[in-house]
């Protein structure tokens, strides 16, 4: 083995595979002159075993690459070129090994053919001796099973597996096929379930994964035989049944996903989108079963046609173009889609019992952890459903399209109440005595409510005995890291939090709307005391303020912090038509309550055509300068008296139209605000005075945008 120094050698660790931007698995194709096999560069830590890396091979279902000619050699060694795999000259580990006796393979194939570098194998060091790569071209060496040498020199941290296994002897590679999902592997380890159980490998129509890694959306699909079904209802009923839909399709990345599992069958298939009568014809109005938006189509010309005025049902071709079809017309088969992720961990469901990590006793497509509780079919209140999931499991209430007039707490559980998609459950709050809904006893992140209507709720839940006030009209939430998602608050009124008053918790809210909620003190939208955490492409528009008093933030207001300098992110929410009687900019930061100070970050966030008759219609900081951070995209422009009032730092493009160089506000930049600038020259002070960047600093920069803002305000 050549001697090449190098760093100090390290103890061998248990190898622990990272991919290089090469570690994709890649097939020799047949049709190139290759065998089908499948290889991939795989770099792991520095001094890394041969053995380990032979492990890490197997327990994916491969082995160590074992190049046997010239060809394979070459294609071989293309994948390990990543410089970053390499120590000096010396690259990946094959799968060659020395007995003591002769080189051979760790598969056992015949060897009968090398490429040695020029004087190897020379066996230098102290074995066992491996074979790896070397100086950057298609030779081979001897290399320590440890990857070094007893002085310290060589070094080696990256490996090639290879997979070859063609457990059915049906000519085809397995590796490939549980990728395609034509075998199933469930368990992920790349060997076909139906070798390790023993079972015929017949292959068919098994679920597969659209996996994320091969840019998919982690969805599970099958394409299924209709058999005795009839028509696309039943059809769905089936697909129900077992946890998943007829599929929708939002893209030709997914269609050609679909297409791929007719494998060459020649079979049309349902799939889930149908027209509602009353939609204009022929092509007006269609959407999917499962609430997905209508955002792609692939209509095979002159479809959709509406022959004979009821053909309001999705068929797809072999070659995945589309056609309207009646709803009791028989096709071979249909596509279900499983994306259900009932406890939001990021895994969908339907895989995670395949694969055998959760439980489905009744096999329903549904982890026993997640089962539906269904209101008003099985629980005749959201509260009775709520009550029925077992303290310490996850329960998913499903609340039916409707309007339910009641209220309810989660009490603490891990609890998802979610209604029917497209706004259709409302859970009025006419006639309550509280909030709708209360969030406070303890709930994780994965416990909340999504897809709800949460609308007239004007009692809210009085708090502060004996000088009670009401707070949260529609979500009084207290202690909690649940979340508010894709809900609606509309009409809702308190003292505090018009809608939603959030105190001491964790923010989790995701795409949510505030319309035309008030306060009559502050937050008409939401109020947020001592809380951190994000809202995210939320809206706030028309909520009011201050109905009785000087209160502030129409459309949101924070307090404070959970901790000292929590922070509370708005992250692509818009601020639209939130007004005041008294004092109401749209978003009201105040910084600090009882010597507990927050921040406020605005990132991608749009304030505009909010009013105030008095200060700021956009943004009121009451604190430091730090306390509030406008970053990148974020505009607030067009809100009257002025766009901002109080001090802010900027940490991004963002942009805000305002006559701010008018420190002394009367409508004039001159040598009054001059003087500021010059006399708070350097570290600006908490109240950012003379900081017309907004960086801290007041320096050169700040004179320009003074002396280019000369004259009156526009």
């Amino acid at each position: 083995m050549q001697q090449i120094r190098t760093m100090a050698a390290v103890s061998a660790l248990a190898l622990v595979a990272t991919h290089s931007a090469l570690g994709q698995a890649v097939q020799w194709r047949q049709q190139d002159g290759g065998n089908g096999h499948w290889y991939e560069f795989v770099r792991g830590q520095l001094g890394l075993s041969w053995e380990s890396a032979s492990a890490n091979a197997t327990a994916r279902g491969g082995h160590l690459a074992t190049p046997r000619s010239a060809a394979e050699n070459q294609f071989v060694f293309a994948l390990s070129l990543p410089v970053s795999g390499w120590i000096n000259r010396h690259g990946p580990r094959l799968g060659g090994l020395f007995d003591g006796i002769s080189w051979r393979w760790v598969t056992n194939e015949p060897w009968t053919w090398a490429a040695w570098y020029p004087f190897e194998p020379n066996y230098v060091c102290d074995g066992p001796f491996r074979l790896q790569y070397i100086e950057f071209g298609q030779f081979w060496n001897d290399a320590p099973s440890s990857g070094f040498c007893a002085d310290g020199t060589g070094g080696v941290w990256s490996f090639v597996i290879e997979w070859s296994a063609d457990c059915n002897n049906d000519g085809i590679v397995d590796y490939g096929q549980c990728r395609d999902g034509s075998l199933p592997d469930y368990n992920g380890n790349n060997i076909p379930d139906c070798c390790e159980q023993g079972a015929p490998c017949v292959v068919g129509n098994y679920p597969t994964q659209w996996r994320v890694e091969d840019g998919g959306n982690g969805h599970w699909y099958q394409l299924r035989h209709t058999g005795a079904l009839q028509g696309a209802l039943a059809c769905r009923e089936s697909a129900l049944s077992s946890g998943g839909d007829l599929a929708s399709v939002s893209s030709a990345a997914e269609s050609a996903r679909i297409v791929a599992l007719v494998r060459g069958s020649g079979d049309s298939y349902f799939l889930g989108g149908f027209q509602p009568k009353g939609s204009s014809e022929p092509d007006g109005g269609w959407e999917w079963m499962d609430g997905s938006p209508w955002s792609f189509t692939n209509w095979l010309s002159g479809e959709p046609n509406d022959n004979g005025g009821n053909e309001d049902f999705l068929a797809a071709l072999p070659t995945g173009t589309w056609n309207d079809t009646m709803v009791n017309a028989i096709l071979p088969r249909f596509a279900v889609e499983w994306s259900a992720d009932c406890d939001s961990d990021g895994i969908v469901d339907y895989g995670q019992i395949l694969s055998g990590t959760r439980a489905d006793t009744n096999a329903n497509g549904v982890p026993d952890a997640c089962e539906f509780y269904l209101v008003p079919s099985e629980f005749p209140t959201i509260q009775a459903a709520i009550d029925a999931v077992p303290s310490g499991e996850f329960g998913l209430v499903l609340v039916a399209a409707g309007t339910y007039t009641e209220s309810f707490s989660l009490n603490g559980k891990n609890v998802v109440v979610r209604g029917a998609p497209n706004g259709a459950t409302v859970v009025d709050g006419t006639g309550l005595k509280t909030s709708i809904a209360t969030f406070s006893g303890g709930e994780p992140a994965t416990a909340g409510i999504e897809s709800l209507v949460l609308r007239n709720g004007t009692s809210g839940t009085t708090i502060n005995p004996p000088a009670p006030l009401t707070v949260g009209g529609a979500l009084y939430a207290v202690n909690t890291s649940a979340f508010a998602r894709n809900c609606r608050f509309e009409g809702c009124e308190a003292e505090f939090g018009g809608a939603v008053y959030s105190y001491n918790s964790a923010l989790l809210v995701e795409g949510c709307v505030f319309a035309g909620n008030t306060a009559v003190n502050d937050g008409g939208g939401m109020l947020a005391f001592r809380c951190d955490g994000s809202l995210t492409g939320c809206s706030f528009a028309g909520n009011l303020s201050g109905s009785a008093s000087a209160g502030a933030g129409s459309g949101f207001k924070s307090v404070g912090a959970r901790t000292a300098g929590g922070v509370v992110l708005l992250d692509g929410c818009t601020f639209t038509a939130n007004t005041g009687n008294v004092s109401a900019a749209a978003i009201e930061h105040f910084a600090d309550t009882l010597g507990v100070p927050g921040v406020l970050r605005l990132e991608g966030c749009t304030l505009s055509g909010n009013t105030s008759p008095i200060g700021a219609g956009g943004l009121l900081v009451t604190g430091p300068q730090s306390s509030c951070v406008l970053g990148d995209s974020t505009s607030i422009c067009g809100n009257s008296q002025r766009d901002v009032s109080g001090p802010y730092l900027m940490d991004g493009a963002a942009t805000v139209c305002d006559c701010e160089a008018d420190f002394l506000g009367d409508g004039f930049v001159n040598g009054a605000d001059l003087g500021v600038v010059l006399s708070a020259w350097g570290l600006a002070n908490d109240q950012g005075t003379g900081d017309l960047t907004h960086d801290g600093v007041v320096n050169a920069a700040d004179l320009s945008k003074l002396l280019n803002s000369w004259g009156a305000c526009p």
